[in-house]
């Protein structure tokens, strides 16, 4: 009987352990549910770990963006780009497709908007706004340019955007 016991609470400490771990190793959280929704926000946190000065370093959440729940009714989905403390889309920064982009994309601008609506604010912004129409299914490559606060050491990153409907 104290064995059975044991058992069973090794087994759920086992289990605790396990399930923490998974966590771990899940990385970074995913750009959420505005990706999957009409008109909802799709965040993109940029990532600059200590001591990085070039884009090698930097990480995206998620890189490759994936737009849409494959349902082929997602439209018009806030794509915004959010940039750490420290670092701003300066003067010539910001979001950048590349090719033929089916005309998916539209209204884009740099913001301090959390949410990502316009706004007058001046000098370096914390965030950058596209529209994905998403309803082309392809990938769609970028380049995201930004600088350090006072708009000195230059970062760049080129990642993509997967239009899944």
């Amino acid at each position: 009987m104290r064995t059975t016991a044991t058992s069973i609470a090794g087994a759920a400490l086992l289990m605790s352990w396990l399930a923490g771990c998974d966590a771990l190793m899940q990385g970074p959280p995913g750009a959420g549910d505005g990706c999957k929704t009409s008109g909802g926000v799709c965040k993109v946190e940029i990532g600059v770990p200590p001591g990085c000065t070039t884009g090698d370093c930097v990480t995206l959440t998620d890189d490759p963006v994936h737009v849409g729940d494959g349902s082929g009714r997602v439209r018009d989905v806030n794509l915004l780009w959010k940039l750490p403390t420290g670092y701003a889309f300066c003067m010539g920064d910001g979001v950048e497709f590349s090719g033929n982009t089916q005309n998916q994309f539209t209204d884009n601008y740099p913001t301090d908007d959390p949410q990502g609506a316009r706004d007058h604010a001046a000098g370096g912004r914390k965030n950058y706004h596209w529209k994905d129409a998403n309803t082309y299914k392809d990938t769609f490559k970028y380049t995201v340019r930004f600088h350090d606060a006072q708009c000195g050491t230059p970062f760049r990153k080129d990642p993509g955007v997967i239009n899944d409907m």
